[in-house]
C-alpha cells in the first residue's frame, strides 16, 4: 500500500524488531589499531592452520622412523580435522559468553603442548594420540581470531581483515610447508614439531600482554542453547555454512589430489610439482585478498555464485583434460583464485547474523571447513578408485555448481526478505 505526498509516493517503512539482548554476553570491547589486530592474530592463525597441515611433508620419513606405512601416516590428518570440527561450534558459545581472549590463550596453550609431544612421540600411536589433542586445542584459536574482527575492527575494515586472515590459509602452504621440509631436510622430522612449538609459545606471550578482554554483563544464568537462536530463527545461516561445505569440498578435492594428478598424467618429477603446488598456493591468496573488498559490494553474493561455478567448471577442465604440464599449471592457478574470492563475503555475513553470536557462528564455520576438508578427501580417494581423475573432475564439477546453487538460492531469500525503505 502507498500513500501519496504531492508528486512523492511514500512507501510505508516495515516497522523491525530489534534483535534479541543475549543475557551474559561479551561486550564493551573497544577499537584496536588494525595493525596491531593482525600482528596479533595472523601470526596465531598462521601457525594453527601450520600444525594442522604439518604432516604433509614428513610423511615418508615419518612412515620409515615409526614403522608405519605412507598410507597411515596420512590418515593421521583426520586426527587433527575430526575434534577441530566437533569443538569449535561446542565452543563458540563459550567465546561469546566469556570473551574470545581466554578460549585463545587456551587453545595456544594445549596446541604449544601438543605439538611439542608430537616432536617426542615414539610410535605411530603416540603420534596419533598428540595429533588429537593438537586439533582439540587448535580448534579455539583461529575462529575466536576471526570472531574478534567483528569485536575489535570498525565496520568499514573488517572485510579487509577477514581477507588477511582467510589468506594465510594460502601463506601456509606457500611458506609454511617449504619451512617444513627445510627443517626436516637440516635435523629430521622432529626439528619442525620443536620450531612449530616455540613459535606457538611465543605468540602465546603475546597475546598475553597485548590482547585485550572484553567485559561481560552481569547475569546469572548462562543459556547455552540461546546463542545457536539465529540458526533456529531463519534458515540463512545453514544456507552460508552449506555454501562454505561445498567450497571447503571442492577446494580439498583440487588441492589434496593435483600433485598425484601431475605426476601420474605427465610423469614429471617431484621437484617440478612442486612449484605447481605454489602456483595454487598464490592463486588462492590472490583470490583471498581480493576478496576482502567484494565484501561490501551489493553484487558480493553473485560474485560468490559466479566464482563457485567457476571453480567446478575449472576443476573439470584441469581434471577432465591432459593440455599439457604447464597449462595444467595456469589452469590451477585460476582453479585456487576462483575458490577463495567468496570465502570473505561468506564468513562476514555469518559474523553479521547476530552481533552476540559471533563465536558461535565462525566455530560452525570452522566445523564446515573441516567437515568438507574430510569429505572432500574420503571422496576424492574414493572417485578416483573406482573412475579415475576424468570422474574426480565430474565431482569437483557439481560441487561447484552446488555451491553456485547455494549462494543464488541465498540471494533469493534476501530479495525476498522485507526492507525498510529510506525517505
Amino acid at each position: 500500500m502507498h500513500y501519496r505526498e504531492g508528486c512523492a509516493t511514500v512507501k510505508p517503512v516495515p516497522q523491525t524488531t530489534p534483535a534479541p539482548t543475549i543475557a551474559g554476553a561479551a561486550t564493551g570491547a573497544r577499537p584496536m589499531p588494525l595493525l596491531l589486530f593482525l600482528a596479533l592474530t595472523l601470526p596465531a592463525f598462521f601457525f594453527c592452520m601450520l600444525a594442522n597441515g604439518i604432516l604433509g611433508p614428513l610423511l615418508v620419513e615419518l612412515a620409515g622412523d615409526l614403522n608405519s606405512s605412507v598410507a597411515a601416516m596420512g590418515l593421521l590428518a583426520a586426527m587433527t580435522a575430526l575434534p577441530w570440527a566437533i569443538v569449535a561450534p561446542i565452543a563458540g558459545p563459550f567465546s561469546d559468553r566469556y570473551g574470545r581472549r581466554p578460549l585463545i590463550l587456551g587453545g595456544l596453550v594445549v596446541t604449544t603442548l601438543a605439538v611439542l609431544a608430537s616432536g617426542l612421540a615414539w610410535d605411530y600411536w603416540s603420534l596419533a594420540a598428540f595429533r588429537f589433542i593438537t586439533g582439540l586445542g587448535a580448534a579455539l584459536v583461529p575462529p575466536n581470531c576471526t570472531a574478534a574482527v567483528s569485536d575489535f575492527v570498525p565496520a568499514e575494515r573488517r572485510g579487509y581483515a577477514v581477507s588477511m586472515m582467510l589468506g594465510t590459509f594460502s601463506l601456509a602452504s606457500l611458506i609454511g610447508m617449504p619451512a617444513v621440509t627445510y627443517a626436516a631436510a637440516l635435523g629430521g622430522w622432529r626439528t619442525p614439531f620443536f620450531g612449530l612449538a616455540i613459535a606457538l609459545a611465543l605468540t602465546f606471550v603475546l597475546f598475553l600482554f597485548f590482547f585485550p578482554g572484553t567485559e561481560r554483563k552481569r547475569q546469572a544464568r548462562f543459556d547455552y542453547a540461546q546463542y545457536f537462536a539465529p540458526m533456529r530463527k531463519n534458515r540463512r545461516p545453514l544456507m552460508l555454512l552449506a555454501a562454505n561445505f561445498t567450497e571447503r569440498t571442492s577446494v580439498t578435492i583440487g588441492t589434496t589430489y593435483l600433485a598425484a594428478f601431475l605426476l601420474q598424467t605427465y610423469h614429471v618429477a617431484l621437484a617440478e610439482v612442486a612449484p605447481a603446488l605454489s602456483v595454487v598456493a598464490v592463486g588462492m591468496l590472490i583470490g583471498s585478498v581480493t576478496g576482502g573488498p567484494l565484501t561490501t559490494v551489493r553484487l558480493r553474493l553473485k560474485v560468490c555464485a559466479v566464482a563457485q561455478a567457476l571453480t567446478g567448471v575449472t576443476a573439470l577442465a584441469l581434471f577432465g583434460t591432459s593440455p599439457g604440464f604447464l597449462i595444467s599449471v595456469g589452469i590451477s592457478f585460476a582453479l585456487g583464485l576462483f575458490m577463495s574470492i567468496g570465502r570473505p563475503t561468506i564468513l562476514n555475513l555469518l559474523m553479521d547474523v547476530s552481533s552476540e553470536s559471533r563465536g558461535t557462528m565462525t566455530g560452525l564455520y570452522a566445523a564446515s571447513n573441516q567437515t568438507g576438508t574430510v569429505v572432500g578427501a574420503a571422496l576424492g580417494g574414493l572417485v578416483i578408485g573406482l573412475g579415475g581423475y576424468s570422474a574426480l573432475a565430474v565431482v569437483a564439477l557439481v560441487t561447484g555448481l552446488a555451491g553456485a546453487v547455494i549462494a543464488g538460492w541465498f540471494i533469493g531469500e534476501q530479495r525476498a526478505a522485507p526492507e525498510a525503505v529510506a525517505t
